[in-house]
């Protein structure tokens, strides 16, 4: 199949319903195009692999379609979940045995918060066999993978407002059974939920879409309460947000596998004064996080090549620093790093408050870290626990060292007493590498591959976050 015979496809079949406009514009949900616009706009709010391909599906969009406009008739057939249909035409979906939706009280959190549990499934999702040629085997060279994207995806508190505790990522087949997350069959490479809505404030880019939980094959919870802190902290989700859902879903086999993707919710009905507004801060090492562009660094030239490969054995590395917008308070930070690194260390105003130390064993999976990730954990990964398998590239240890040793856990940190935080302050993360003591992950090339030092901080800030400092609204 060719590249335009197959985003041709994709243009022509998928058409979506009209998001319901609310008479108030200003807390009215994205409309589906709006959501893809923005998507356009600032595309490093998803993975580099969505990015490609959202990048690919959306070249030949009519140049006089105005996806600004709320008009859905027309924009609506290039929206949706719009990449999986290609793989999934003339393909008889299985019919799920289990509900959709599996609702009870919360067993996590005492019963004065009277939190609610709720697990979603979304999909069903087809994985093309390792043979097919879909268009992610044109764009990324990959086999028997498939990249989603889906808009307007359900929400565990539907049209009302809610504080979020935390999230658990997993994959389950049309019965309900567990995928497993071992290196045969599908594998669930990375999820990525996106908030998106005209009272959502990033408090990292400070845009009106919000990264707020990424899992990886590890399928690790992250939590936007710690009981450590002693502080009543959640992701407030108001009505008028919208999630938008980014998977990508891989094939170990040669045959064809359909999966239903699941995030487990712990919540609280609707906002409390009391319960201030957790939000995880991503930082990390290269390009700006925000604008995928290379800015000046003050800590000075970078160890790192555009394709932020490594150019020495052993160095350190710095990310630029982010400013805290408004008065807060860190609650915890942990982090994420590839074979080869050592630590990285979280440093407010120029002093480390936080060191996550990598530890290595032979049994780890190649390219992964520790699975069971959380804030409140004791091992711990970065929050929403993202690995990075390098499955495209071969079999699933291939470039790896087979047989070596492999990141197997990090430590993290819980702070008892929280760190007051005040407008202006700079946070900034500094990992460090030795690929004497450690053996790199490989590419297809046989050269160290990318480089990756992410940190998510757990910060607290007052409720309305939407608020401007002043107290009037943006």
């Amino acid at each position: 199949m060719k590249i335009s015979t197959a985003v041709s496809i994709v243009l022509g079949v998928q058409a979506g319903s009209a998001a319901v406009i609310q008479t108030d514009v200003q807390k009215q949900p994205f409309s589906e195009a709006e959501a893809l616009q923005y998507f356009r706009e600032n595309p490093y709010t998803l993975p580099k692999n969505a990015r490609i391909m959202l990048e690919a599906v959306t070249k030949n969009l009519p140049s006089n379609l105005n996806l600004r406009k709320r008009q859905s008739s027309e924009a609506a057939a290039y929206l949706g979940s719009f990449w999986n249909v290609i793989t999934s035409l003339g393909k008889k979906k299985p019919v799920a045995s289990v509900a959709e939706v599996f609702a009870e009280p919360s067993k996590r959190y005492p019963a004065e918060f009277k939190a609610q549990h709720k697990k979603i499934r979304y999909g069903p999702y087809r994985i093309p066999p390792t043979s097919e040629k879909n268009v992610e085997y044109y764009m990324l060279q990959a086999t028997g993978m498939t990249n989603t994207l889906q808009f307007g995806a359900r929400k565990p508190c539907g049209q009302d407002n809610c504080m979020i505790l935390d999230i658990k990522a997993g994959m389950e087949y049309e019965d309900g059974k567990a995928v497993p997350n071992n290196v045969t069959g599908a594998w669930l490479h990375h999820v990525v939920l996106v908030n998106m809505g005209k009272e959502v404030r990033d408090a990292t880019c400070d845009k009106d879409s919000e990264h707020i939980f990424e899992s990886g094959n590890e399928r690790s919870d992250l939590k936007f309460y710690s009981p450590e802190s002693g502080m009543k902290s959640a992701y407030h989700v108001r009505k008028s947000d919208s999630f938008a859902l980014n998977t990508e879903l891989m094939n170990m086999e040669d045959k064809e596998k359909w999966v239903w993707v699941t995030l487990d919710y712990n919540y609280i009905d609707g906002f409390d004064p009391e319960w201030k507004e957790g939000k995880i801060v991503w930082i990390s090492v290269g390009p700006d996080r925000c604008t995928g562009k290379d800015t000046n660094n003050p800590f000075g030239p970078t160890n790192l090549t555009a394709t932020q490969q490594p150019m020495r054995d052993v160095f350190e590395e710095y990310s630029m620093p982010w400013k805290t917008p408004k008065d807060g308070f860190l609650l915890g930070a942990n982090s994420h790093l590839h074979d080869g690194g050592v630590e990285t260390q979280v440093y407010l105003d120029n002093k480390a408050v936080c060191t996550s130390q990598a530890s290595y064993s032979k049994d780890a999976p190649a390219g992964m870290s520790s699975p069971g990730g959380s804030m409140a954990s004791p091992s711990s990964e970065m929050p929403g626990g993202h690995s990075h398998s390098k499955r495209q590239m071969g079999p699933p240890a291939a470039g790896h060292g087979m047989g070596g040793e492999h990141i197997a856990h990090q430590t993290h940190c819980a702070f008892d007493k929280p760190v007051p935080l005040k407008s202006g302050d700079s946070m900034y993360i500094k990992c460090n590498y030795d690929f004497r003591a450690h053996a790199g992950m490989k590419n297809a090339k046989g050269e160290l591959d990318e480089v990756m030092a992410i940190a998510g901080t757990l910060v607290a800030f007052d409720y309305d976050y939407w608020q401007s400092r002043n107290g009037t609204r943006r």
